[in-house]
């Protein structure tokens, strides 16, 4: 694992980064939230910190991510779920089908605009699932223009994808699905001619780094961002 990699800072909510050789935009996707699931993440945030710690971070907010990147040839890890099946969504037709054959979708806090509006953009949806439900969704973009999280990779060619929202719900966690689904974005990855993966990590998610670890991938990246007025 490579040990030599840059801090990045950030400062504010326009995430604005200072790189080696020139600063880069910023490429931020609006995400709106549904009012019962922004009420319910806030109630399950007030029981954890504590109102005091809560209501700071209302107006300053300090996280630090680690970007991974991956060159492709990592080992592979088979599904551990029965049934499981990956669905790959590229545009808003099909998933529309999903949505019709009654797949649910709630808990990923994403309306529908928003699947929309990334689909548009070009990203691709990587869904698993297993007893008629969504268990797991990762979102790879091809491009820069695609990429589906806050975070722009400088330094990346034109053979770079990018991969972010990866999110599994509650109660398929702790069940190697992180593992299965990176190691079949990358496979599908390579098909398409690309030869590296880049996503972003908070350092405080334990379990999601040992997961890149174990794909082989390695930190090239420490991103400390502090957000002022974070409303």
């Amino acid at each position: 694992m490579a040990n030599n990699f840059n801090k990045i800072n950030s400062l504010n909510f326009l995430f604005l980064k200072r790189f080696p050789e020139k600063p880069m935009p910023i490429n931020i996707m609006s995400v709106r939230i549904p009012i019962k699931k922004r009420i319910k993440a806030i109630e399950g945030s007030i029981r954890r910190k504590g109102p005091s710690l809560f209501f700071l971070e209302i107006f300053v907010k300090y996280t630090v991510h680690c970007v991974y990147n991956n060159n492709l040839n990592g080992p592979m890890f088979p599904c551990k779920i029965k049934d499981a099946e990956v669905k790959i969504v590229s545009c808003n037709k099909k998933f529309n089908d999903l949505l019709d054959k009654g797949f649910d979708f709630s808990s990923f806090l994403l309306d529908r605009q928003d699947y929309k509006r990334r689909f548009a953009r070009g990203a691709i949806l990587f869904c698993l699932i297993t007893d008629q439900k969504v268990a797991h969704v990762s979102w790879v973009g091809l491009e820069k223009k695609s990429a589906c999280d806050f975070y722009y990779f400088p330094g990346s060619g034109d053979n770079a994808a990018y991969i972010g929202g990866t999110t599994t719900i509650p109660e398929y966690r702790r069940k190697g699905i992180n593992l299965y689904i990176h190691s079949e974005i990358f496979q599908y990855l390579k098909k398409k001619g690309k030869s590296e993966a880049l996503l972003a990590i908070l350092r405080e998610n334990i379990a999601a780094r040992n997961s890149q670890e174990k794909l082989q991938s390695y930190v090239i990246e420490e991103r400390h961002e502090l957000r002022l007025l974070f409303l």
